[in-house]
């Protein structure tokens, strides 16, 4: 959830008639929860992935997809696509550098276009390189600038 949702959800709430404090307990508690259930959104079917994926869109009001990972503990997944407004950043070998927000996605959801202009592939149902398959940096989320301290 970005910084506009969580003030739009705690506008919500206080137009239901809780008071603003308890408002933006509730909007954390949802954050949190939504974050915890990312690892618990794991299956070894891909109708009960695909059945999470629907319920998560429904509920968040954010895209979600189940696909298969490819590992045999956890061989489903449902997880949040990126969306317009995401903080984001690109990760290679241990570094990470902010590339702004996500302001483009095409409708497939094959090419995804940053703030700082850079735009990303899709390579997998869940993953995003800058210069496709071939290409070195990874999508990430968040604002993140970390160098890796061996070199």
């Amino acid at each position: 959830m970005n910084q506009n949702a969580y003030e739009a959800r705690v506008e919500q709430l206080e137009a239901e008639g809780i008071t603003r404090s308890d408002a933006q307990g509730i909007a954390d508690a949802e954050q949190i929860n939504a974050e915890r259930d990312h690892l618990a959104n794991r299956f070894e079917s891909m109708e009960e992935a695909k059945a999470r994926a629907e319920e998560l869109t429904e509920y968040t009001g954010e895209q979600h997809v189940a696909y298969q990972t490819g590992y045999v503990i956890a061989p489903f997944m449902a997880a949040r696509m990126p969306q317009v407004g995401d903080d984001v950043s690109m990760a290679f070998n241990g570094d990470a550098y902010p590339c702004g927000e996500i302001v483009r996605i095409s409708p497939t959801y094959s090419t995804i276009t940053t703030s700082h202009g850079v735009r990303f592939t899709r390579v997998g149902p869940n993953a995003w390189k800058r210069g496709g398959k071939r290409g070195a940096f990874s999508l990430i989320t968040g604002t993140i600038r970390k160098w890796n301290p061996e070199f």
